[in-house]
């Protein structure tokens, strides 16, 4: 029987059958049907649906069957549609909730896909991020409403 996991009152995800049972691999599905062919997995920090998005680990068909490989870390809005996706398997990326992401130190606007901007340190709270930022000699920091993505610079 395949097990599914409710992201949303649209979205879920359905398990796969592959040879490897240790793997869960899993199809988006929109309203009770597939939207999309490629194979995800929750992955270690990933699978919380907060603020209209989800973090997926993206896989190959040929890396799901085999059950190996590296998958890439991809954003998932509300409508089953991948919004914003790490450059390789090996770049993290969080959803700090709202429409703000961070993947290696960078900040973006999930929105816009622009950069907002890069920092060493960051605090955040509900409804906003700071974000210590150090560029060319210059120090400032960034106040980022994670809602609206609107920002505001400290120097």
């Amino acid at each position: 029987m395949k097990t599914e996991i409710k992201l949303s009152d649209a979205i879920s995800l359905v398990q796969i059958d592959t040879d490897n049972h240790r793997i869960d691999y899993r199809y988006i599905y929109k309203n009770g049907k597939r939207i999309r062919k490629t194979p995800y997995r929750v992955g270690g920090f990933g699978g919380n649906y907060r603020d209209g998005y989800v973090s997926l680990l993206k896989y190959t068909h040929a890396q799901a069957k085999k059950g190996s490989g590296w998958g890439t870390w991809v954003l998932i809005d509300e409508n089953g549609k991948e919004v914003y996706s790490a450059s390789g398997p090996f770049e993290k990326l969080y959803h700090l909730g709202g429409i703000i992401a961070a993947s290696d130190q960078k900040y973006y606007n999930i929105k816009t896909n622009e950069l907002i901007c890069q920092g060493y340190s960051s605090i955040n709270s509900k409804n906003h991020l700071f974000v210590r930022n150090y560029i060319e000699g210059v120090e400032s920091v960034y106040h980022i409403n994670i809602h609206t993505g609107e920002v505001n610079i400290f120097q």
